[in-house]
């Protein structure tokens, strides 16, 4: 995917101004930065949701239609099932009840909740909500996953194993992804790049990881003082 040129103010408050950055296709991209950067109105426009003053954003054609959100809260239909609440998102893609039937119990299976999958959200707890979200985002036939701090509302023991399921079921499947969070451990750990927000005019900060993971403890202390500094001294 290629932004090019993009230019966005929200009332009176400039976010993009002739912005570029290429992000790499079917990888992980972590966005970070202070709030009010842009972390999600880049989500927004990337999913046309917002539109752009100008520029463009020219995706690859595996990343074109349809698109996974994961945000901070799971939005489940509360008065549907586990189950139901992947059924009817692939209703209009899969007609055939049995091989949809079949794709729903499939997802349930690989995050962990074939057995609950009766369940009603008031039910299950914030990780298993979160579970539910995963998989119905890797279930739909979408060709990108943009993630806005699905996290944040989860104690650090269920953070951590989501975030862990969330890679095993992106390996399996691999997706262009953007994932904006606050936390700085999160975004090293999840991405094969990280991008730091800040100046409206270019990313002020881009790091690239493929080469490096896993990555230890020292190296993310590294970069977590590296990300933070930049975003300390973003006019700099």
């Amino acid at each position: 995917m290629r932004i090019e040129n993009l230019s966005f103010s929200y009332k009176d408050t400039l976010i993009f101004d002739n912005f570029n950055l290429d992000i790499e296709n079917q990888k992980i991209c972590s966005i970070v930065g202070a709030s009010g950067c842009g972390k999600t109105t880049l989500l927004k426009l990337i999913s046309n949701l917002e539109k752009p003053l100008k520029g463009t954003i020219r995706k690859e054609d595996n990343e074109k239609g349809a698109v996974s959100y994961l945000f901070q809260e799971p939005r489940l239909l509360r008065s549907q099932t586990a189950f139901s609440n992947l059924d009817i998102v692939l209703s209009a893609s899969i007609v055939d009840k049995k091989e949809r039937k079949d794709k729903v119990l499939y997802y349930l299976e690989r995050v962990g909740l074939i057995d609950h999958r009766c369940k009603y959200p008031s039910e299950l707890s914030g990780g298993m909500k979160q579970r539910v979200a995963i998989a119905r985002a890797f279930a739909y036939p979408s060709h990108l996953i943009l993630m806005d701090e699905p996290m944040q509302g989860l104690d650090i023991s269920s953070k951590y194993d989501v975030l862990e399921l969330f890679k095993e079921m992106w390996d399996n499947d691999p997706r262009t992804t953007l994932f904006v969070t606050h936390d700085l451990r999160d975004a090293l750990l999840m991405g094969n790049s990280v991008v730091c927000l800040g100046n409206p005019q270019k990313p002020s900060l881009i790091i690239d990881l493929k080469q490096e993971k896993p990555l230890g403890n020292e190296r993310i202390g590294y970069y977590e003082n590296k990300i933070l500094y930049t975003i300390l001294n973003k006019n700099l």
